[in-house]
């Protein structure tokens, strides 16, 4: 019985990290979806602005950097620049 226990709880941590990973791309596409938006606006909000690139570099990886993000940061940085240090 203690090994069916041992079983289950291991089957609920591995479930359990399944989640937060898919959690975690879901946010990561969320991120990258409103900085392309940011991309296409003239005038965005400065704060919004700062908030995106802060969050893309957090979801961007240590190890295994995500490219596309960190495109896009760069991209932000250099049309939106002006904006961060108001």
């Amino acid at each position: 019985m203690d090994v069916f226990y041992f079983i289950v709880i291991i089957v609920g941590m591995v479930g359990i990290f399944y989640l937060l990973v898919r959690w975690e791309k879901r946010t990561k596409k969320d991120y990258k979806e409103k900085a392309a938006n940011l991309l296409l606006t003239s005038d965005p909000d400065p704060r919004e602005v700062k908030d995106t690139i802060k969050n893309l570099h957090l979801y961007a990886g240590h190890f295994k950097k995500d490219k596309e993000a960190i495109n896009l940061i760069t991209d932000l940085q250099d049309k939106h620049g002006h904006l961060l240090f108001k």
